[in-house]
């Protein structure tokens, strides 16, 4: 499978901005590094930054709506190449180190070794070709959110599952079943592949589906990080999937969007945490 990078290039204070609204648009994590086209200098180095959003070669075709959306930040006409995959992986593991989320929660890649603390839950992850590594902001967030309302027991569902690393997480903080959805066909074997690395098979069941249409069984906690119009449209069907005081978690919410997608949450849920970082947004709510 073979993937298209978006490169643009901004001025730093356009960053934030630029960096969530690709991210947005891809649905994926975006790169950041300081430099671009043209920059042989450090003072223009200092003053230019290049963000990379990444699609896959199956949505190529969305690549000139997502450049026209971008057009007025950019400083240098937008680079759009094709990304062999082994050139994805080499770059995520370059860059993927075994990282802390939260109070209890360690991410570790296979590929390196870790010690665990006694009150650690180790998740080891492959993020492959699907979204979730556990660094972005919104993974990270909708993670810490999982630590502070999953208990042991707990039925829960992963809207949107991506590398899995949620659906596991839940696992690992004690759920008894856990649904793990995905509409991409990459994003549920690479899911799969994450569950039975870390032996939670028996937990942790992946399907691929649209949100969580033709599922009956309720849950206590729904999480979905995924984008904020989804997440709009949602929140109804969220709501009646919760049982009585459930909790929907949502992620990959871009701070501009904040208001509007709170109010829609609200509609149905009595929020009880709002989550901030890096211009991202995470929602907590009960069902009313």
């Amino acid at each position: 499978m073979k993937w298209i990078e978006i490169e643009v290039t901004v001025r730093p204070e356009a960053v934030d901005l630029v960096s969530s609204l690709l991210c947005e648009l891809t649905g994926y994590g975006v790169e950041i590094s300081p430099g671009g086209p043209g920059a042989h200098s450090p003072e223009a180095v200092a003053s230019l930054v290049h963000v990379k959003g990444y699609l896959p070669e199956e949505r190529a075709g969305q690549s000139a709506e997502i450049i026209a959306r971008l057009s007025r930040f950019v400083l240098c006409p937008v680079e759009v190449r094709e990304l062999p995959e082994t050139d994805w992986i080499r770059l995520w593991r370059r860059h993927y180190r075994t990282f802390r989320v939260g109070k209890r929660l360690v991410i570790r890649p296979p590929w390196e070794e870790y010690a665990p603390l006694p009150d650690d839950l180790v998740i080891t992850l492959d993020p492959g070709m699907a979204f979730g590594c556990g660094t972005h902001p919104t993974t990270q967030l909708c993670l810490e959110l999982l630590e502070r309302v999953v208990k042991p027991g707990d039925v829960v569902c992963d809207v949107g599952t991506g590398s899995g690393i949620l659906a596991i997480a839940a696992a690992r903080l004690g759920a008894s079943r856990v649904l793990a959805v995905d509409e991409d066909a990459v994003a549920v074997r690479v899911a799969r592949e994450n569950v039975a690395r870390n032996g939670v098979a028996s937990v942790v069941r992946v399907v691929a589906g649209d949100l969580l249409r033709g599922v009956d069984e309720p849950a206590d906690v729904i999480v979905a990080n995924i984008v904020a119009d989804v997440i709009i449209a949602f929140a109804p069907e969220a709501a009646r999937h919760l049982k009585s005081g459930g909790t929907f978690i949502a992620g990959g919410i871009a701070a501009p969007r904040e208001a509007e997608v709170t109010a829609a949450i609200e509609k149905h849920f009595a929020v009880c945490e709002v989550a901030r970082r890096n211009d991202w947004v995470a929602v907590a709510g009960v069902v009313r």
